[in-house]
Parts: structure tokens; C-alpha cells; sequence
């Protein structure tokens, strides 16, 4: 089974991972009432548990940090081992939400891989260790490695989406150094009753879209209509919000792929500091 199997697809991007050293990092969030921190835990079915996920932000007013660990689980460590860490920081101006360097590793034994991204002064600086044979083709230009962002980033860009339609309501271009590809949303709409799992956590205000995924740059050479051949449509994505008008949380992914369904679901959130940042 590959790899994109046993997460479905359904988080390509979202979550890459991998801490190391990495230059010109502003200052953490400090801890006070005005810092948001959220930890999440998410489970990734195929047919079985196959996955698991944890996140942790720390959301300041001029500031952010984030980091995360996917793993492969039980049988999914068994067909392809999968155990990815990733941290990035990045500045808040305005409104704005900007990395400056982000970095991950995935630790399976062979390449172990370790890549650091840096913006800085109008660039996008990139290291890998070992480097790549070849960027692939077309290879990611600097004007969109420029309007791009790290999966983390986007993710810190969710958490504090101010619109009625939350997440839902822009596209997003993702870069992990090396491949660039998009999320397109598409058809925000009430996501009806709260489910039992999502009180649990503390959600309210379900909002549902679809997200159709596009590879861009960084990718080996394919047809136009193989690109996307693992999934047979566009992934549902289900947001709710941390109490009343508080911030956004991703509840679950969900696809159709080749092999058959895969959900990922928000298991375990815990939350301190500023419930509305």
C-alpha cells in the first residue's frame, strides 16, 4: 500500500513534518492572556486506525509558532512506515500572517531527510540534507514559492479566519520546499447539527466546504488527469469554532480515493490563553 494510501490524500500537504535547526526565527509567543495555544490530536482511518497526528500552535499578537507529528499506526506502520515532524515561526502584522522558516524530517529508516525553508528579504531560501537529485518539472519559481506557505502556516491562517464562512472561503497554496501544490475551496454551506464528538470538544457553528487538491510545481511529470488520480472527489472538510466566535478548528477530513473511504477526525483539543485571538 503507498503512503498516500494510508492517509487517503486527504492530508497531502496539510500536515508535513520535521524540527531542525533553522536561522532568523522571531521571538516565540509570550506566555500571556493574549497568546491562543491549542494542542489537537487527529485519527486517520482506512477501514482501521492507520494514523495519527498531533498538533500544537501557539497564536501570539505579533507572532507564531506551530508544530506537528504525523505517524503511521498499527497496520499502516506496518505497510509503510511514516513518522513525520515539522515546526515552523512566523510573524503577525496587520492581520497578516507570514512564516520565516519552517522546517521537517520524515524519520523511516532511509533518507531521513531533513529540509529547512527560510523567508527572507524578498526570497525563499531552501536547504535539504541529503540534497535533491532534481526538483522535478516543472520545479517551483520563486514568485510562487513567494506566494506560497508552509502547511503549518496555513493551518495557524485557519485557526484565525474571520469570515462567516471560516476556512471556507479562500484557496490556499501550499510549499514544503520542494513541491507546490493548491487547496481550492469551494461551496461553503452550514455543516447542520453539532455532532456528539464535536461537543464533546467544545466546537459550535459547523461550517462544511469541499477542497479540491492541485498539484502545482516540485512534482514528477505527469498528465494533467493523473495527477490527482488518488482521490475520486473533492475532500469534505468540516470546521467548527472553539465556543461562541472563538477560533476556527479543523473537525474532520473526509475523501473518496481509489482504495476506499479514509476520514481523519479531531480526537482529543485542549486549549489555554486567549479564546479569541
Amino acid at each position: 500500500m503507498s503512503k498516500p494510501a494510508l492517509f487517503a490524500a486527504a492530508l497531502i500537504g496539510l500536515v508535513l513534518a520535521g524540527p531542525t535547526s533553522a536561522p532568523a526565527q522571531p521571538a516565540a509567543p509570550s506566555a500571556n492572556a493574549a497568546t491562543l495555544r491549542l494542542h489537537l490530536v487527529y485519527d486517520g482511518r482506512f477501514y482501521v486506525k492507520v494514523l495519527e497526528l498531533s498538533l500544537d500552535q501557539d497564536i501570539g499578537t505579533d507572532s507564531y509558532r506551530s508544530s506537528s507529528q504525523m505517524k503511521t499506526w498499527g497496520l499502516g506502520a506496518v505497510v509503510s512506515k511514516l513518522n513525520q515532524h515539522a515546526t515552523v515561526m512566523g510573524r503577525i502584522d496587520g492581520g497578516k500572517i507570514a512564516p520565516v522558516s519552517f522546517a521537517h524530517q520524515n524519520i523511516d529508516g532511509k533518507k531521513n531527510r531533513k529540509i529547512s525553508v527560510n523567508w527572507s528579504g524578498g526570497d525563499v531560501a531552501i536547504a535539504a540534507t541529503p540534497s535533491y537529485d532534481t526538483l522535478d518539472d516543472p520545479p517551483a519559481s520563486r514568485a510562487q514559492k513567494l506566494a506560497a506557505a508552509d502547511p503549518l502556516t496555513q493551518l495557524v491562517r485557519i485557526t484565525r479566519a474571520s469570515t462567516a464562512d471560516g476556512p471556507c472561503s479562500t484557496d490556499s497554496h501550499f510549499f514544503d520546499g520542494k513541491q507546490l501544490y493548491d487547496f481550492d475551496f469551494a461551496r461553503p454551506r452550514p455543516g447542520g447539527e453539532v455532532e456528539p464528538r464535536e461537543r464533546a470538544l467544545g466546537l459550535t457553528n459547523p461550517v462544511v466546504c469541499e477542497v479540491q487538491y492541485r498539484e502545482v510545481a516540485g512534482f514528477k511529470k505527469k498528465l494533467p488527469e493523473a495527477r490527482d488520480q488518488v482521490l475520486k472527489s473533492p475532500i469534505q472538510a468540516r470546521f467548527g469554532q472553539l465556543g461562541t466566535g472563538g477560533p476556527w478548528i479543523l473537525s474532520s477530513l473526509k475523501a473518496e480515493t481509489k482504495w476506499g473511504a479514509a476520514v481523519i477526525d479531531l480526537r482529543q483539543l485542549s486549549t489555554s490563553g486567549a479564546a479569541n485571538n
